[in-house]
């Protein structure tokens, strides 16, 4: 990637910014010398954010095309992720509640609500929210930001974002706010794009999630200084897996078009059997997996 010199500064630490780098379909990315930020600059105005967000978003899901197989691989996804959740807020007969914030057409609410789970959702794209509030009902779906959600202090056991953080514009209120709802020892739990992982930096500017949606990047250190900055002690990290269908797979690179994997799709879609691109098979490319706790020791709670 080209690299040159701009003037601003991190929306994070807010520290100056004097590099950044070209990067494919985002065009340039800033990188904060300080905390290990990468960001899109000029930063995308809320009205251009806005406009991403509509039916059409979820058409790289192939969730038109194949909506039973699209579940089936997500709801195997979260699954794994709901059985690590469960060490650290056991099953013991009494309501565990959990808010899920970028939560999109419901897949991982609908699991862990029938896992017995009280669930609340918090979503932007107004396509979204009518199938949540079918779903859970007005009172349990949130619009847009979390100073929306209406919750009492305390009074959430997890919240979850499930490829959200890089989507949201300010994070220092984020992580506040779900600091200030979490009950003591809470859970916060985040999947999200490292930018320090192998696949980015073996890919480069072809790196699949760099997205005009994704308005910033996180390696493994950037990210756990941070929720440490605002309350957390970070218990485990891990690369995450997703499970996927090759018809969700074709669909995100013809989105998404690369080089080399757009047309071995393209020729792979011809020559496969429908069985086969029905097997969702598991599937890594620069996620992680990052569980953390509420700190509540003294001078540590925010």
């Amino acid at each position: 990637m080209k690299e040159s010199s701009c003037n601003s500064s991190c929306p994070l630490c807010n520290a100056p910014i004097k590099t950044i780098r070209h990067a494919g379909r985002v065009k340039t990315l800033a990188i904060c010398k300080d905390c290990g930020l990468w960001f899109r600059t000029p930063r995308p105005t809320p009205k251009e954010l806005k406009a991403i967000y509509n039916k059409d978003y979820y058409d790289t899901w192939a969730l038109q095309e194949n909506p039973e197989l699209t579940e089936l691989s997500k709801q195997k996804t979260f699954a794994c992720v709901l059985e690590k959740i469960d060490t650290f807020i056991p099953n013991d007969n009494t309501s565990r509640s959990l808010l899920d914030i970028g939560a999109a057409t419901g897949h991982f609410i609908s699991l862990a609500k029938a896992k017995k789970w009280s669930v609340f959702a918090l979503e932007a794209n107004p396509f979204s929210l009518d199938i949540l509030r079918n779903k859970l009902g007005n009172d349990h779906v949130f619009c847009d930001s979390i100073t929306n959600v209406t919750l009492e202090e305390r009074s959430l056991d997890v919240i979850t974002m499930f490829d959200a953080i890089e989507h949201i514009p300010n994070i220092e209120t984020l992580l506040r706010e779900s600091h200030r709802l979490l009950k003591g020892n809470g859970i916060l739990c985040i999947t999200t794009p490292r930018i320090d992982s192998y696949s980015r930096l073996f890919m480069r500017k072809n790196w699949p999630h760099y997205k005009e949606e994704h308005i910033q990047y996180f390696s493994k250190q950037c990210l756990k200084a941070t929720l440490q900055k605002h309350g957390f002690e970070v218990k485990t990290t891990r690369g995450h897996t997703k499970w996927l269908h090759f018809c969700y797979l074709n669909a995100q690179f013809q989105a998404y078009r690369h080089w080399f994997f757009t047309p071995v799709f393209n020729y792979l879609d011809r020559i496969l059997p429908k069985k086969i691109k029905q097997i969702a098979l598991p599937y890594r490319c620069g996620e992680m997996l990052m569980i953390a706790q509420k700190n509540t020791k003294e001078g540590i709670e925010i």
